[in-house]
């Protein structure tokens, strides 16, 4: 792993500006989404990888308005009586 150090400052509102240079090795473009993770020697953040909003399944994934489901999800949805 490559290290760069860059120092950055939280501003009032609890944020930090991650440097570009960090964005551009990360693959990361405006409004993709991130995971924070919290570790014992700090915090990790990475991109988020996709996966199903309900099982957390990462293969044959539908994009319905900016979440993804799994088709097997998917068609647990769709098959739910609206009445129930």
């Amino acid at each position: 792993m490559r290290t760069i150090g860059i120092r950055r400052r939280i501003d009032q509102l609890g944020r930090v500006t991650l440097p570009k240079e960090y964005r551009d090795a990360m693959g990361v473009a405006d409004r993709d989404a991130l995971e924070l993770l919290l570790t014992d020697g700090g915090i990790l953040i990475r991109k988020a990888e996709k996966s199903c909003a309900f099982c957390g399944a990462q293969e044959n994934l539908v994009d319905i308005a900016n979440a993804f489901l799994c088709l097997r999800c998917r068609e647990k949805i769709i098959g739910q009586d609206c009445d129930e």
